[in-house]
């Protein structure tokens, strides 16, 4: 097996652990704001509004993960696995965000109490603190696994070098 097919494959994989890792991200997202609380008992906001949010940002953030993982060439191997995992969270919340800007829903309806005491602000704040999580260990996570592959790849090709 060639060099340059031993690169390949580390790209294809450190590619595929991040879309694994963006495709979770993307569940658990859709799973806050589609089937928990305080998303699913919200009355203005209503909850269908963040079903639809959450239903949408799924399909958004997954295809905005993948086209950014397949358009940059010039990021260092090691950080593959870190793009989609940053990416998918951030996309969501950008779709949230577009979602709201473009709602028939004032500033003044975002700030009524329902009957838990939450406003349509304290949630959103909520879910912007979940996104920045998610992006925290996301990257972390991603980082670690990248640098794991990167350098059992240089051992594997170090090896291959020497058996040519």
């Amino acid at each position: 097996m060639s060099i340059s097919r031993f690169k390949f494959i580390f790209v294809l994989v450190c590619g595929v652990i991040g879309m694994v890792g963006a495709f979770g991200q993307a569940y658990v997202i859709h799973n806050s704001l589609v089937h928990s609380y305080p998303y699913k008992m919200m009355g203005m906001p209503p909850a269908h509004f963040y079903s639809w949010i959450g239903s949408i940002g799924y399909y958004i953030s997954v295809t905005a993960s993948f086209l950014c993982l397949i358009s940059i060439g010039w990021i260092k191997r090691y950080l593959i696995p870190v793009v989609p995992v940053v990416i998918c969270p951030l996309a969501y919340l950008l779709t949230f965000e577009i979602a709201f800007l473009f709602s028939e829903f004032s500033p003044d309806d975002m700030l009524q109490r329902n009957f838990d005491g939450y406003t349509g602000e304290t949630v959103r704040q909520a879910f912007v603190f979940e996104v920045l999580g998610l992006i925290f260990w996301g990257a972390v996570i991603g980082l670690v696994i990248g640098l794991f592959i990167f350098k059992a790849s240089d051992l594997l090709m170090s090896r291959r070098r020497r058996e040519l």
